[in-house]
């Protein structure tokens, strides 16, 4: 009987090692596919889950979530036209003030290691109620040089978007021309973001596979400045993918694997 026993329990622990062998072939397999690095891009959660917000000690305003329909709602500040958005979703962000203003919009995501792809979309209106149009430099397109920090104070007139990677410890309002991994330009032509209202538009893919390291972390930040009159900048459908590729198991493993499972066959044999 204990004979019965042992030959048993040695059955049993090579059935469990060959089944997690197979699931650590599994699980390395499974490791190859499409990953979302933003949480919340649509902001369906009715707030800033995900995101972080600040804003210049001296801003009239701040990016609010705002409810969205198909036929457009009034912003919550002034009453502005905000366009409905046939991507659908319930809400949005977008920045609206009473005085000149300087906030910004930013999530912290990590890149995976075995990233072969990256590419971000998202959706996004502009209305400019200043009279200075166009808008510029709207997601201008040479960190350190087009002001990449966010300051609502110069005398001169100062109305611009922008949208760029930021290195992971940098200041979302005043970062370094350092700081600025890689900017977003402008994808749309003009006069998409002339005086008053405009509708949503979505960005295209860019690709970022080359501006952006595997396992390096980054924020996503986008700005918004004004000090000449009223600018609304909206923000929804934001999409950071990441394409992975398998991540190679030891090529010892998978003989490992096949060999737990052959002596189990061997040892069924010979009890047979």
């Amino acid at each position: 009987m204990a004979r019965a026993d042992e030959t048993s329990g040695t059955r049993g622990r090579i059935g469990a090692a060959a089944a997690g062998l197979a699931l650590l072939l599994a699980a390395g397999a499974a490791q190859a596919g499409v990953v979302e690095l933003i949480t919340n891009g649509d902001f369906e959660t009715g707030d800033f889950t995900g995101w972080s917000t600040a804003k210049t000690p001296g801003s009239a305003g701040d990016f609010l979530i705002v409810p969205i329909s198909p036929t457009g709602t009034p912003s919550p500040v002034n009453a502005f036209p905000v366009p409905g958005n046939p991507a659908g979703g319930s809400f949005a962000a977008m920045s609206e003030q009473t005085g000149p203003n300087a906030v910004a919009l930013t999530q912290v995501f990590t890149v995976p290691l075995a990233t072969v792809k990256l590419e971000l979309s998202f959706s996004n209106f502009i209305d400019d109620y200043s009279g200075a149009s166009p808008v510029g430099p709207a997601f201008p397109g040479i960190p350190g040089q087009l002001g990449p920090g966010l300051d609502e104070t110069p005398t001169s007139s100062t109305q611009f978007v922008l949208f760029d990677i930021l290195t992971a410890g940098a200041d979302a309002l005043m970062p370094l021309p350092g700081d600025v991994v890689t900017s977003i330009t402008n994808p749309f032509p003009a006069p998409a973001f002339a005086a008053g209202s405009n509708p949503w538009l979505p960005s295209g893919v860019f690709d970022l596979t080359g501006a952006l390291a595997p396992g390096g972390t980054y924020q996503l930040r986008f700005g918004e400045v004004d000090n000449s009159g009223n600018l609304l900048a909206g923000l929804d459908n934001v999409s950071l993918v990441a394409t992975t590729a398998p991540v190679p198991l030891p090529p010892a493993l998978p003989l490992l694997a096949a060999g737990v499972v052959g002596l189990g066959l061997l040892r069924r044999h010979r009890r047979g």
